[in-house]
């Protein structure tokens, strides 16, 4: 079980697409699949989030600043903001400088 719900995470995460990564659908999902977690898996989540690259910090801040907000939402919010980081990135660093020659590129 934990292994699928980790599949499912992990497959919502390859979204490459930010508009799909901000509809509701897409984040019910990821939300559900993180309450999964929290409640059945809780080592597999922490690894996943590692994985992930999500501040452990930032984490730890939100979840004291509002205690009674609901965890997943929180941890599925910082998943989707780590992906569209991601993407952002990835999107900048592709972008060739015409102004170099083939030659001296590497």
């Amino acid at each position: 079980m934990a292994t699928q719900k980790l599949n499912d995470i992990e497959l919502l995460l390859q979204e490459k697409n930010e508009l799909v990564l901000q509809e509701p659908a897409w984040y019910q999902q990821l939300k559900a699949a993180v309450n999964e977690l929290i409640n059945h898996h809780f080592d597999d989540l922490l690894q996943l989030l590692y994985r992930v690259d999500v501040s452990e910090a930032k984490l730890r801040q939100l979840l004291h600043d509002f205690p009674a907000a609901d965890a997943a939402g929180i941890i599925a919010n910082l998943l989707m903001e780590r992906q569209l980081q991601k993407i952002k990135s990835r999107r900048e660093h592709a972008q060739r400088d015409e102004s170099i020659p083939d030659d001296d590129r590497w």
